[in-house]
């Protein structure tokens, strides 16, 4: 579906678009990704989806500074994939009346993003449950400033997509092209 719709914009004469996706799973963003790449390949429009490099700049050597809060957490929790505190505490910045109480007394799911790409270990890991990552560790703080900085970090995406330079650099995750991981 990404694809047909970035292939109607370059017949319309578009020749820049930026696909977005909050959905933090590797899997979902790679898939953007690869769609944007095809299209970019094939067409005269420029495609980038950043939120891959964006959930996996440190990896990627993309400079991003963090608040003070949600650089605590993210030493505590870093392999926090979906659901987890990141997502959590986003969403109770934007509207704490979405969340459950119960995310406070969820116990964590701890995955490296090598053991993502197995689904037997996924599956023992997650037991069902519907996160990977630790969403008791969200705050409405930690929201506030990742939505701050990935407001910036995706202003600087655009930016470099407009100019024509620098955009690879948010072009992929840093599981985009990993052998261990599953890339379809």
């Amino acid at each position: 579906m990404v694809r047909d719709i970035l292939e109607a914009a370059a017949s319309s004469g578009i020749d820049s678009a930026v696909v977005l996706s909050a959905h933090a799973d590797p899997r979902h963003q790679i898939s953007l990704e690869r769609a944007c790449d095809d299209v970019n390949e094939r067409t005269d429009i420029l495609a980038l989806s950043p939120a891959g490099a964006l959930f996996s700049a440190a990896e990627l050597g993309i400079k991003t500074v963090l608040g003070p809060e949600a650089s605590t957490t993210l030493k505590k929790a870093p392999n926090d994939f979906h659901a987890g505190w990141i997502e959590t505490s986003m969403m109770l910045e934007l509207d704490e009346s979405l969340v459950s109480a119960s995310y406070t007394s969820l116990d964590p799911v701890d995955i490296s993003p090598r053991d993502m790409a197995n689904p037997e270990i996924l599956a023992e890991r997650t037991h069902g449950r519907g996160w990977l990552g630790s969403p008791a560790l969200a705050s409405r703080g930690a929201g506030g400033e990742l939505l701050e900085k990935s407001a910036d970090f995706i202003e600087r995406a655009v930016i470099a997509l407009i100019e024509r330079k620098g955009w690879e650099m948010y072009s992929h995750h840093f599981l985009f092209g990993k052998s261990f991981f599953p890339q379809d």
